[in-house]
């Protein structure tokens, strides 16, 4: 299945690595209802969790750090489920507090198939990739992924010509 069809098809969305970049008014996944978010850039999510992006959304199982936004959730509505790893971090904390959200000990397991270290440029930056296994779709590389995502929302960018009034 092609990358494209898959996305604007699918029901359960993973977004991996999904980096700040501006995501225009015109994307939209109706048909997605369960929304994974692993090892996101805050700004990623706080650009791409809207009901605009998502409006069918019921579920959200997330695995990255903090969004920035404490009320991020308050854009869609109190219907709306959160499942966190089975972890110690003040984030899912917050979410199982304040939000009810549920852990599950076997959602890392569940979409990370292989973690491999690579090291950087130095002793302090060690970097690493991982393959996900995407419902529907598949295991497949991480970063292959999300660069495939970040294609995906570059392409529906509509840049609107210079004007003699802009």
């Amino acid at each position: 299945m092609c990358f494209v069809r898959h996305i604007e098809t699918a029901t359960h969305q993973v977004l991996y690595k999904f980096p700040n970049i501006h995501v225009p008014s015109n994307i939209s996944f109706p048909a997605t209802k369960t929304l994974t978010l692993i090892n996101c850039h805050r700004a990623g999510v706080y650009n791409i969790f809207t009901p605009f992006a998502f409006p069918n959304l019921e579920c959200v199982q997330y695995m990255s750090g903090h969004p920035g936004d404490y009320n991020i959730d308050r854009r869609f509505g109190d219907y709306l489920q959160w499942v966190v790893p089975h972890m110690r971090y003040s984030y899912y904390e917050y979410l199982r507090v304040k939000k009810g959200a549920t852990t599950d000990a076997t959602l890392i397991r569940t979409f990370i198939r292989n973690k491999r270290y690579k090291d950087g440029a130095g002793d302090f930056d060690v970097r690493y990739d991982m393959d996900l296994d995407v419902p529907d779709w598949g295991e497949v590389d991480g970063d292959w992924w999300s660069e495939q995502w970040v294609s995906y929302i570059r392409a529906k960018t509509v840049l609107q010509p210079l004007t003699d009034e802009t």
